[in-house]
Parts: structure tokens; C-alpha cells; sequence
């Protein structure tokens, strides 16, 4: 017999469904994961400029003109793509800086034409390149290098040098080969900068420089360098000022120039820069550069007119000053609304009848633009003339928004307590107002010292006692207060119980 049906209810199939909550939000979507793309993500993707820019900083070496060649050669062998912007950056500026390598460069540019082009800036020490014949290289032929290597640009030949001081060749000088400029010429290389120095020269011709850069090599010269350029205007032929008309028709010559280097000229004088006012109207320098030139001064008529002519008001963005002791800082009354970078480095045996800064600039002289300030070893006779030029500064500061590398190094001949409390005073201050030079990608840093040589902080004596003080039983300076045998400032006992001389009350060094 069939059983009758259930009466009792199903409650999980007849009971209705609950609605989901509605939500005014849309539903989240779904992270679609990244797909690796090797033609889109790869460094090898990218363009063969932004390539070669990229190794080019990347193999750069900071105490060297040269890149990292072991980097670059192992850059070379990773991939066919990066293969040609590794090797533009490997011979862009190719390492001369030893015989071997200058000659191995030399062959495989006799070898291999398609790397001739790659070289744009070739740098050469006459020592040992040029004058050392040494076996089995013998001396390198720069004519024949320049005239394998068309397409470079910046030629520095440079003189001997022993950890950066200059070395005077006596028995084997270099001058200028004859034939070099008729090398360049047929190799139809175009040069944008060139270096004059007269240490490599007989004489200075002007005529023999103006005939030169008639020459369509040098036409297209952009940045020029000076080095050892004497005036006549000295001794018992004061008056002539052939010299400065001489280089300023040289440099007017030059339609595209655009950067200057003087160093060690004594050309550079207030005779030098009306007579480049005057010949070159049409031209517009972007950076300017005085080392070791002591016959610079800020007066009226030398730099500050310069620097207010046509040649530097609209354009100038970079004015470098080393130690040129007739250089005070007078020319900051006169700085271009165009600069953004400004180095001066005092002489260390500076001008004692011309004060450093006879006034100072208004926070509206300094320029807007400015990025960089260097102010080094800068010497103050008095406290208030430094405290005026950073008054200026700190009042500047709000215009200054591009600011982000500050260097200030201020040399004060004042006791050692009063400096210190100069110190404490000044450098919050200046800390606060270019705050961002510290704590941004840039670079800050105040320094108040007084004047005194390193090498003349301690003796010998401050570290061996001799035989006949050593019973006196005195050692340091534990005992100077007991005794009033010992210190600094006593003239007593030294370090090591040694007897000094007369020194300063000052407790850094004072001459």
C-alpha cells in the first residue's frame, strides 16, 4: 500500500530565498596582474640616445676625465642592443692617460673605421704622451690621431702636472706642431672647445691666432680657454696694450663663443674687457671663469662692466673667481638676473689695503635664479662686514627658491670665544633660512674658522721629548692648573711636557 504523503514542510526547499543587501557601491574590480612585456619593460627598449646618455653617467668616475672602461667592457658582451651605445660611450672620451693605452687607441683607429666617428673629446698630457719616447712605444702622434679621428670635438692638451701642481718641463718641451692646424683642416674636424696655453708656444703671435681661426675648424669654437697669457703693459713696456687688443679681436672673431676660461693671464685687467666690449657687440657668453689672474679687480671699469655689458647681462649663468687676491667681492653689486651659479675662492695671501666687501648687496641685488653659491676662505677683517653679507643673504633667502647647494667658509680674525659666539649666532640662522639646502638632494655647509695653516698646528716638539726634559716630570696638560707648567696659552709645557715658545691667547692658530 502506497504511503500518503508528508504533511510536514520542506523548510529547506520551500522556504524562500534572502535577498543579497544591496549596496550603493560598485563591486570592487580585479587587479589585473602586470604582464612582463621584454619590449616594453627591458632597458634594452629604450632609444639609442637615451641609451648612450645613460651609460655615460652611469661609467663616470669622480677624480677621473675618463669613464670606467672595465664597466663599459662588461656592458659591452650582454646584449646585441646595447652593444652600440656601450661602445659610443667606451670612445667617446677615450683613456690617453697612459703610453700603452694612447697607442693600442692610436692602432685601432687605424683598423677599425667605424670607430673613428665615436671619439668626441680627446685629453692629452704632454708627459708621458708627447715628449716620452720610451721603448717599445716611442712618443704618440697626435696629428695622426686627429687626423684618423674626425668627428672630435674638444681637444685639452694639457701640461705635466704631480698631484695638481704644474711641472715645468726644461729638457724636452712640446710646442704646437706647425701642422697641426692643416691636419685638422683636412680631416674637416669641427671644434667646440680649444685651449691656448703659452707654455706651448715660442712666442705669442696674434697674427698667427687670428690666422687660425679664420680656419673652418676653429669657426664653430663655443667654449675658448686662456692659460699664461702676459700682458706688455708691465715694467718698462707699461702702455702697450697690444696683448688686450690682440686676444679681444681673437675671441670677436668667434660668432658662436660662448664660454671664456682665463687662468694664470695677467691680460685680464681693466684695459682687457672695454676693448671685448667694443669688438664683440653681437656676442653672448653663458660662463665665465678667472683662476689666478691677480690683475682682476671689481672695480667700476674691470669685471662689474663686463659683467653689465650686452656680452653677460641677458645670458651669464655661471661666474667662477679663484684666487685673484685684486678681487674682492664688490662685484656682487653687479651680479647678471641671469646667473644661477656663483663660486668665488679667496687668495690665501689676499689684498690687506682692499677690504673684502666695502658694502654690501641688497637682498634684491642677489639674483632670482641663483642655484649654487660657493663662498670659500673668504677673509673679514671685521665681524660686521660678515655679518652684513649674511644679513643680505638670509634676507634674500624667500626669493631664492631655487636655491639648493650653499657653501659658505668665512676666515674671522677674532679671538676664539667671540668666533665661537659669532658662530652660534650665524649658522642656525642661516640653517633656517636655506633649510632645504640640508635636507634636499642638494648640498649645505657653514664654516666660521680662523686663519691657520695645518701644517703649523703642532711641531715635532708636541710629539717627541727630548732627553733633557725627560725628568721634568711634567706630562700634558693635567698639570697646567696645579703648576702653571703646561698649556696652550700659558707658553709653558706642551703635549709631552716640552717647553714651548711665546704663542697666541688664541686657541687656533693666529700668524
Amino acid at each position: 500500500m502506497p504511503k500518503a504523503p508528508s504533511t510536514r514542510r520542506n523548510l529547506t526547499t520551500n522556504q524562500p530565498r534572502r535577498k543579497a543587501p544591496t549596496s550603493s557601491k560598485p563591486p570592487p574590480r580585479r587587479k589585473k596582474g602586470t604582464i612582463y612585456n621584454p619590449d616594453r619593460h627591458s632597458l634594452a627598449s629604450l632609444p639609442y640616445h637615451i641609451l648612450t646618455t645613460i651609460l655615460h653617467y652611469a661609467a663616470s668616475t669622480p677624480d677621473s676625465p675618463f669613464p670606467d672602461t672595465a664597466f663599459l667592457l662588461k656592458t659591452l658582451t650582454l646584449c646585441r642592443t646595447l652593444y652600440e651605445p656601450t661602445l659610443a660611450a667606451l670612445y667617446h672620451t677615450p683613456p690617453t692617460n697612459t703610453l700603452p693605452c694612447a697607442h693600442r687607441l692610436l692602432r685601432a683607429l687605424r683598423e677599425r673605421a667605424h670607430v673613428r666617428p665615436l671619439v668626441k673629446t680627446l685629453i692629452v698630457d704632454i708627459e708621458p704622451l708627447l715628449v716620452t719616447r720610451a721603448a717599445p712605444w716611442g712618443a704618440w702622434d697626435i696629428c695622426e690621431f686627429l687626423s684618423l679621428a674626425s668627428g672630435v670635438r674638444e681637444v685639452d692638451i694639457r701640461p705635466a702636472r704631480v698631484s695638481g701642481t704644474r711641472v715645468l718641463v726644461t729638457e724636452r718641451d712640446w710646442r704646437y706642431p706647425g701642422e697641426l692646424w692643416n691636419v685638422l683642416d683636412k680631416a674637416g674636424v669641427l671644434l667646440h672647445e680649444w685651449t691656448w696655453r703659452a707654455e706651448f708656444m715660442e712666442e705669442i703671435d696674434l697674427d698667427e691666432f687670428k690666422r687660425v681661426h679664420s680656419l673652418r675648424p676653429f669657426l664653430g669654437l663655443r667654449r675658448v680657454g686662456l692659460d699664461g697669457i702676459e700682458s706688455n703693459d708691465e715694467g718698462a713696456t707699461a702702455g702697450d696694450l697690444s696683448k688686450e687688443e690682440g686676444c679681444a679681436g681673437v675671441l670677436a672673431l668667434l660668432g658662436t663663443l660662448r664660454e671664456v676660461t682665463f687662468e694664470d693671464c695677467s691680460i685680464v685687467n681693466e684695459h682687457l674687457f672695454p676693448e671685448l666690449i667694443t669688438k664683440a657687440p653681437g656676442a653672448r657668453l653663458t660662463k665665465l671663469s678667472f683662476t689666478n689672474c691677480h690683475r682682476l679687480t671689481s672695480s667700476e671699469d674691470s669685471l662689474p662692466s663686463l659683467l653689465q655689458s650686452p656680452l653677460c647681462n641677458t645670458t651669464l649663468t655661471s661666474l667662477t673667481i679663484t684666487n685673484s687676491p685684486s678681487c674682492n667681492l664688490s662685484f656682487t653689486l653687479s651680479l647678471p638676473p641671469t646667473l644661477q651659479t656663483l663660486s668665488y675662492t679667496a687668495s690665501p695671501i689676499p689684498s690687506h689695503s682692499l677690504p673684502i666687501l666695502p658694502t654690501s648687496p641688497t637682498p634684491a641685488q642677489w639674483p632670482q635664479d641663483l642655484t649654487s653659491l660657493t663662498l670659500n676662505q673668504v677673509k673679514f677683517t671685521s665681524p660686521t662686514a660678515c655679518s652684513a653679507l649674511l644679513s643680505s643673504l638670509i634676507s634674500a633667502a624667500p626669493r631664492l627658491s631655487a636655491m639648493h647647494d650653499i657653501a659658505i667658509w668665512c676666515i674671522l680674525s677674532m679671538d676664539w670665544r667671540a668666533r665661537g659666539t659669532f658662530r652660534e649666532t650665524w649658522e642656525p640662522r642661516i640653517r633656517s633660512a636655506f633649510q632645504r639646502c640640508w635636507t634636499g638632494s642638494g648640498g649645505g655647509e657653514v664654516r666660521f674658522d680662523n686663519s691657520r695653516p695645518a701644517d703649523r698646528i703642532f711641531s715635532e716638539r708636541d710629539f717627541f721629548e727630548p732627553e733633557s726634559a725627560a725628568g721634568g716630570g711634567g706630562r700634558g696638560r693635567r698639570r697646567t692648573r696645579a703648576g702653571g707648567r703646561g698649556g696652550r696659552r700659558s707658553g709653558g709645557v706642551g703635549i709631552l711636557g716640552v717647553r714651548r715658545a711665546n704663542e697666541s691667547d688664541d686657541e687656533d692658530y693666529t700668524e
